[in-house]
């Protein structure tokens, strides 16, 4: 999945350009907040974890019916800008789930603090992730913090805490390290 994901981000663009795959999902906006799944025009079912992590970072659009008639077929919004990924990228480098290398370009922009929960769109919100990361991330059970100095803290359903900081910044050691004897 992530290299067909690679190839369709990056097909005749530039390396710096990301060209989104175009997924049509059908979820209603309750489905979507309860952490539901949704239906893809194929019938290709997606869990809800799959489909809220390509939410975090997707172009939407906005489809009103009434029946099976479309009344209003509303413009795109980016949740997610080019700036906004090409800062994230920046300062992550790759995907920053603990211990994982996956490049820049293979990753998605995610909301620590989901959008559905209020969380902004903005870099003290917003990490890469590399699709494994991104799904796992939205499973009952995980969860995220962003720290102000980019630590990105992740627990596990089990309680363990992981943590990563962006590449080249350095974890401040403990007070006790500078305590006098």
């Amino acid at each position: 999945m992530n290299i067909a994901k690679r190839f369709l981000d990056h097909e005749e663009q530039p390396p710096a350009r990301r060209n989104r795959p175009h997924v049509n999902v059908i979820v209603t906006r309750d489905d979507l907040e309860a952490g539901r799944g949704g239906e893809c025009a194929d019938g290709t079912v997606l869990d809800g974890p799959s489909l809220a992590s390509l939410v975090c970072d997707s172009v939407w659009h906005r489809v009103v019916m009434a029946g099976s008639v479309i009344l209003d077929y509303g413009s795109a919004t980016r949740v997610i800008s080019p700036n906004l990924f090409n800062a994230l990228v920046v300062r992550d480098r790759h995907c920053r789930f603990p211990g994982c290398d996956r490049p820049a370009s293979w990753a998605d922009a995610h909301h620590v603090v989901h959008v559905e929960d209020g969380g902004p769109t903005c870099p003290s919100n917003c990490v890469l992730l590399c699709r494994r990361h991104h799904v796992r991330l939205h499973r009952k059970g995980w969860s995220a913090e962003l720290k102000p100095d980019a630590e990105l803290v992740v627990k596990d359903p089990d309680g363990r805490v992981f943590t990563s900081h962006p590449p080249g910044s350095r974890p401040r050691p403990p007070p006790e390290m500078f305590a006098v004897a």
